[in-house]
């Protein structure tokens, strides 16, 4: 068997840091192309919730949409939703209105979030930052859940009611 010869090695753990930097310089500057960071001001903090599936696979994936109606929603689990593949799940949303660089266009967005910038209890008047994207109009973010996934956004809350239409 042939041995790494300790120079390869030293290369090899170099190199390491130089790639973790570019990645994470990269992620930066898609970013900064993609996202638009605005200041809104939080006009409605509710709790909304859901019948959320715990398989990501799409054959598994039936769920509810987030609503106000959280008693409809523990009826409807403890009848329709029994067994391990689905949990009812409350959160806390921010409603805010953005203009969005990708249209021009003022539109209500919504972030499941339960804190302001300072890291204190949402309530409405706050203002927060958030990054409105450049190509689509309803994608907005926060950056605090990691993702930009559609579980963590409800484009307009009030018009989804507790059977998931």
């Amino acid at each position: 068997m042939k041995q790494i010869s300790p120079k390869a090695t030293l290369w090899a753990l170099g190199l390491l840091p130089v790639l973790a930097v570019l990645a994470y310089g990269s992620w930066w500057g898609l970013r900064a192309a993609l996202y638009v960071p605005q200041t809104v001001t939080v006009s409605k903090v509710e709790t909304l919730c859901s019948i959320r599936s715990r398989h990501r696979l799409f054959i598994f994936n039936e769920q509810t949409a987030w609503t106000s109606d959280c008693e409809g929603q523990k009826r409807l689990f403890k009848t329709k939703f029994t067994g391990r593949r689905h949990s009812f799940k409350s959160g806390l949303f921010l409603s805010f209105s953005y203009i969005s660089p990708a249209d021009g266009q003022r539109h209500t967005g919504t972030l499941r979030r339960g804190h302001n910038d300072q890291g204190l209890e949402a309530k409405p008047g706050d203002r927060i930052v958030i990054e409105a994207s450049r190509l689509r109009p309803l994608a907005i973010t926060d950056w605090s859940t990691g993702s930009i996934a559609e579980d963590d956004r409800v484009f307009s809350p009030i018009t989804h009611d507790s059977s998931g239409r």
